[in-house]
């Protein structure tokens, strides 16, 4: 599900030099006002690509979607699930049609295909890749053991917060290694049911950093190192998703057109992408770790049923973005998009005003 981007060019100069080439050329043939239109529809960041930019159009989308179906319905699981459910149903069913007076030249149809291939590629992975990184085996029963932990680490108060309380941030969670090493090793040994030594943890601490931050960034929309949005569940969820790749992941192998072979270890690629020198991560890779953490923090919290129903509402969502870019007219597309966006969370808003008009039952 890789895609050549502005930030992954340098693995792959040579092909990207030459869509650039052949989509310059096409852009000489297309009205100048849909080139603009194009821009100020995607291209919002210097250094993001079409691809890039869809994505992050989509994920907006679906952040919204949920935000207003979770503050609606907070932790009534019954609820969530039905809600995600009825918006996939829709959107499986959602469709666009060209009008006659849109039809995109020839010269414009290619160039838009050229420029959402990436993105094609990665609504046509998704599912597969999903299901291929998924947690195979029962995921341990910590809730007990995290409550104990937490009574621990609050050093004999009377009074102490859970293992689901957001009173960690980036900057301190390192801490519940450093002073309470073993009991976090116990609880992801547990977790994972893989044996587990404070030492291979240890290795985790620089990769489980920027995982959390993502996740800072992406839940919260919060880049301040000192907020506290981090709990027990959190940090246990995060060191327990690179332990199960080191023991039992399967091997990634991204790739382009045109790219030189770059490993197939996850782990290893992921370290690449950490670098300061170069930054350039892959997006199957991206998908494995997120994906784990958020697969054992809903089993932490007793929220997988609602993460199940929610990934199946995005791999329908994907579904409807590939309906918006088979038109392949900037204006369609522009119209389309836009469209869509107001279809889910209009869908979203319907439901919880449904809900308490007594419609929708748990």
């Amino acid at each position: 599900m890789e895609f050549s981007t502005v930030t992954t060019a340098p693995r792959d100069t040579d092909a990207y030099k030459l869509i650039q080439t052949l989509c310059d050329s096409l852009a000489v043939e297309i009205d100048p006002s849909n080139l603009s239109a194009l821009k100020q529809m995607v291209f919002r960041k210097q250094k993001h690509s079409v691809a890039e930019e869809l994505l992050l159009h989509s994920e907006r989308t679906n952040d919204e979607v949920s935000q207003i179906l979770h503050e609606a319905f907070d932790m009534k699981e019954e609820i969530l699930v039905s809600a995600f459910d009825s918006i996939t149903e829709h959107l499986e069913q959602f469709r666009v049609q060209l009008i006659e007076e849109m039809s995109p030249s020839a010269g414009e149809a290619m160039y838009i295909y050229l420029q959402t291939l990436p993105f094609r590629h990665i609504i046509q992975h998704y599912p597969r890749h999903l299901e291929a990184i998924r947690i195979h085996g029962e995921i341990g029963n910590i809730e007990e053991d995290a409550e104990r932990f937490c009574q621990v680490a609050a050093h004999g108060a009377r009074y102490h917060h859970g293992p689901a309380d957001r009173v960690f941030s980036l900057s301190t969670f390192q801490h519940l290694m450093l002073e309470h090493s073993e009991a976090m090793c116990e609880l992801v040994q547990k977790a994972t049911g893989i044996p587990t030594t404070v030492r291979q943890l240890q290795a985790y601490r620089d990769r489980v950093r920027p995982l959390l931050t993502s996740y800072a960034y992406r839940s919260f929309d919060c880049k301040d190192p000192e907020a506290t949005v981090l709990s027990v569940y959190d940090v246990v969820a995060a060191f327990c998703s690179f332990r199960y790749q080191q023991e039992r992941g399967q091997d990634y192998k991204p790739y382009w057109h045109g790219q030189t072979d770059q490993g197939k270890n996850p782990q290893r690629l992921f370290d690449k992408g950490l670098s300061d020198d170069q930054p350039y991560q892959h997006q199957g890779v991206m998908q494995i770790y997120p994906n784990r953490f958020y697969e054992y923090q809903a089993i932490f919290t007793g929220t997988i049923n609602s993460y199940q129903a929610w990934m199946r509402y995005q791999i329908a969502a994907l579904g409807a973005y590939l309906s918006v870019l088979d038109l392949k007219s900037i204006a369609a597309i522009a119209t389309g998009l836009n469209t869509l966006n107001v279809y889910c969370v209009t869908l979203a808003k319907d439901l919880v005003i449904d809900h308490y008009r007594g419609d929708l039952h748990a």
